[in-house]
């Protein structure tokens, strides 16, 4: 499929990161070489916005949490952002854990604006 863009690729293996309470891309299933040259490129880029980064990980530990929580232990955590399914799926699909599928979006136009607690456990739950 095409290639996401590198904003994208950091994104999604930043939260996925975080999940796994790991640094090295490449302990994310289906990160690839040229995948962790692209994150480690779009890191150094943006360290000089720190908190974007900082928000993406807080995002990534909370949802660790939250499948901790459910006893699932976040330890296979699946980078799934680069298998392009059809344009119009409703399925999330960038990072898989156990049987949950997350998605990650960033700077996106958001239809709900949620507490962590709605956006994290309610809204995965369908309760939203």
């Amino acid at each position: 499929g095409l290639m996401s863009k590198p904003q994208t690729i950091f994104s999604e293996i930043q939260v996925a990161l975080s999940i796994a309470n790991e640094n090295d891309p490449l302990q994310i299933k289906n990160v690839d070489e040229l995948t962790a040259q692209i994150y480690h490129e779009e890191k150094i880029k943006r360290g000089f916005i720190k908190n974007r980064i900082n928000t993406l990980s807080s995002a990534g530990e909370a949802i660790r949490k939250f499948l901790i929580s459910n006893n699932v232990q976040p330890n296979n955590v699946k980078w799934t952002g680069s298998e392009n399914i059809g344009a119009y799926t409703s399925v999330a699909k960038d990072i898989e854990v156990s049987n949950y599928r997350i998605s990650v979006k960033e700077n996106a136009d958001v239809f709900i604006n949620g507490s962590p607690e709605r956006i994290f456990i309610y809204t995965p739950q369908g309760l939203i």
